[in-house]
């Protein structure tokens, strides 16, 4: 059996989440084959997916939002944008169907969430699954006429699938097809070498985690110093070397091999925007937030409701952000309720197991 995803290259979330979810997978039927396509740099698919035996597509599934930070998005960009990738993805559809085809195997595609994962799957006439919390008909919807054109394909090629494994913290998908709620979607942090877990535990002020994913974000360094009581981990940047001896003597750098996942149990407070793997595994590490608000991002309130529901936390301004005012002092807000924190990573996997043995029986 050939697993093929079609992944969004919109950040690093939605790959992040898949990893869980593949790693299941693989526990379930370890003689399947899995192919990632996407266009998510290749060193951080490497990291999550480390412990099985993935092969790579390049390929851009979509466009997502065009975005210079974190927190901000270009309108006017993403529509351009959206405009060349439609010109060219036909013919990159045709290569990986021709690229399919010649594997000679029973197969199943899986989207998490490009719409243009449909043509794919109808071109091939094989099943299709779709995995999110959003789809990009729900992103586009509030922007006006310049994406209306936009809404409707997308939306009718969601229609098209065959199962929607719904993720929490969902938006409206009403495509017309079968759906199975899943629960929160989280791996389990990995072992730090001793001389890193020596370094950021062995101090007596709390650590604090600030990640902002994989637009990252460009912070003043000197606001770290505005927090002397607190350490402050952040992750390194690809492709810069900065030495620890330039850096306030409470930022600790974490090198690129560590996913911030791997130091939340050193953590006491995260410092981050809305998104939704974060979300999930700070919650699933009973880890508060301090978060940012988001521009011109639908999923975002949906995110922080879900953050208003189920963990401790506090939503600061772009403004407090950028100046340092991070109400690390002040007291954290309490969950409306307790997180149910089973694992919805195994239930996605037994999910995908089964629809796909059922179709080929």
């Amino acid at each position: 059996m050939l697993l093929y995803l079609c992944l969004s290259s919109h950040g690093y979330g939605h790959a992040t989440r898949q990893a869980s979810i593949l790693h299941e997978v693989k526990k379930l039927r370890p003689d399947w084959k899995i192919v990632v396509s996407s266009i998510v740099d290749s060193k951080f698919l490497n990291n999550i997916l480390l412990d099985i035996n993935v092969e790579h597509r390049r390929v851009r599934w979509d466009v997502g939002m065009v975005q210079d930070n974190a927190l901000d998005v270009d309108l006017n960009s993403t529509s351009i944008e959206l405009n060349r990738f439609y010109e060219y993805i036909n013919e990159q559809i045709n290569i990986e169907a021709e690229w399919i085809l010649s594997r000679s195997e029973k197969s199943i595609i899986v989207g998490d969430i490009p719409s243009s994962a449909a043509s794919l799957s109808k071109k091939l006439n094989l099943p299709l699954i779709w995995i999110g919390n959003f789809g990009w008909d729900n992103i586009y919807n509030d922007f006006g006429s310049l994406f209306d054109s936009h809404v409707e394909k997308i939306r009718r090629e969601y229609s098209q699938g065959d199962l929607l494994l719904k993720l929490p913290f969902a938006m409206n998908m009403q495509w017309g097809i079968p759906k199975i709620d899943v629960g929160m979607i989280y791996s389990r942090p990995r072992e730090l070498s001793s001389r890193f877990k020596n370094s950021i535990s062995s101090q007596k002020s709390k650590n604090i985690l600030v990640g902002f994913g994989g637009m990252g974000l460009d912070l003043d360094f000197n606001l770290f110093n505005k927090w002397p009581s607190f350490n402050f981990i952040l992750p390194q940047i690809d492709n810069v070397f900065i030495e620890q001896d330039d850096l306030p003597s409470n930022l600790y750098l974490l090198p690129s091999r560590y996913r911030l996942l791997d130091v939340m149990p050193f953590c006491s407070r995260f410092i981050c925007k809305p998104g939704f793997s974060s979300f999930c595994e700070a919650i699933a590490n009973s880890l508060p937030m301090h978060v940012a608000l988001r521009n011109n991002f639908a999923e975002s309130e949906y995110l922080i409701n879900g953050l208003k529901d189920l963990s401790y936390h506090r939503i600061i301004t772009q403004q407090k952000l950028f100046s340092g005012d991070w109400e690390l002092d002040q007291k954290l807000l309490p969950p409306n309720s307790t997180p149910n924190l089973i694992n919805g990573s195994i239930k996605a996997a037994i999910s995908i197991v089964d629809f796909v043995e059922d179709y080929y029986s």
